[in-house]
């Protein structure tokens, strides 16, 4: 099912939360927490600043800060080399509920899901700015693994 480019299955809503799914290259070895701390680190760096994260794979808790602020904060449902598990806890742009992983799927294929997420904002606002902005990160981090190996 490798396709080379980061698929986005969009985002739909469902049972009240959003659901947003987009496959992502990996490459073969590299372990799901290895993989969630690249996406940390590369967030950091495609936001120059604007995001920053506390925390890591091996922490109980990461956050997420826009601008300072804490937007989303994330705690370690599980973790293993083959998938990572995040349940999000709330923060500016979240309230509790729903989760947040990424899984390998085949040798060199991840899966990065968000599921059960609950927004601040309204639906109709939230499918039209923040929903489009994590999708369009998603793909952006997707080109860039492409552009790595």
């Amino acid at each position: 099912m490798s396709t080379g480019e980061p698929q986005d299955a969009g985002l739909e809503r469902v049972n009240g939360g959003v659901r947003s799914v987009q496959t992502l290259p990996a490459a073969g070895g590299v372990e799901m927490p290895e993989f969630m701390d690249a996406y940390f680190r590369w967030l950091q760096r495609a936001f120059r600043g604007a995001v920053t994260v506390s925390g890591g794979a091996c922490d109980e808790v990461v956050v997420m800060y826009l601008l300072g602020v804490p937007a989303v904060r994330l705690r370690r449902r599980s973790s293993d080399a083959a998938r990572i598990v995040y349940e999000v806890q709330g923060g500016a742009l979240a309230r509790h509920g729903g989760i947040f992983e990424f899984t390998r799927v085949e040798e060199d294929l991840a899966m990065a899901v968000l599921s059960g997420f609950q927004p601040r904002l309204p639906w109709w606002v939230y499918r039209r700015t923040h929903g489009r902005l994590h999708a369009s990160v998603m793909r952006s981090f997707g080109r860039s693994l492409e552009v790595a190996s």
